[in-house]
């Protein structure tokens, strides 16, 4: 009797350990996508930055901080206190 209930017990536990790896190479697979799906998304940011020499990197723009002469004399600004 006790030769059937470890039979039982062994096939039982093959069967838990066979859904184990099914699961595992399920999950790993998925998770495998999800990382190629990154990795393309980053390879097209890299060439667009290759491309432009890293002129600018998104919606980002630049801000000057010059000052233009032209513009000043037209004004023509009184003091300013700060």
């Amino acid at each position: 009797m006790s030769m059937y209930i470890a039979g039982a017990v062994l096939v039982a536990t093959t069967a838990l350990s066979a859904n184990v790896q099914r699961n595992a190479a399920k999950n790993a697979k998925k998770d495998a996508k999800k990382q190629a799906i990154e990795d393309e998304k980053n390879l097209r940011k890299a060439e667009v930055f290759a491309e432009t020499e890293g002129a600018g990197v998104g919606n980002l723009g630049k801000v000057s901080m010059e000052i233009d002469d032209e513009l000043d004399q037209e004004l023509k600004l009184g003091k300013v206190r700060i």
